[in-house]
């Protein structure tokens, strides 16, 4: 079974290199489960990834 695209429940920055590769290959959602702002590395671009379609602000 493919994966075509995935989710992950986080604010931990030390991610930021693995989301950076899964994001190569589907398209990754975030959420941060605490409070806080999202970590500033955990933060991607509309235009980030394969899937291109996350609209801007999301």
């Amino acid at each position: 079974m493919a994966t075509t695209s995935t989710v992950v429940i986080s604010n931990d920055s030390d991610l930021r290199f693995p989301i950076e590769q899964v994001r190569q290959h589907v398209p990754v959602g975030l959420v941060n489960p605490s409070g806080n702002y999202l970590a500033g590395a955990l933060r991607g671009q509309a235009a980030d990834g394969v899937g291109r379609h996350w609209p801007p602000g999301w």
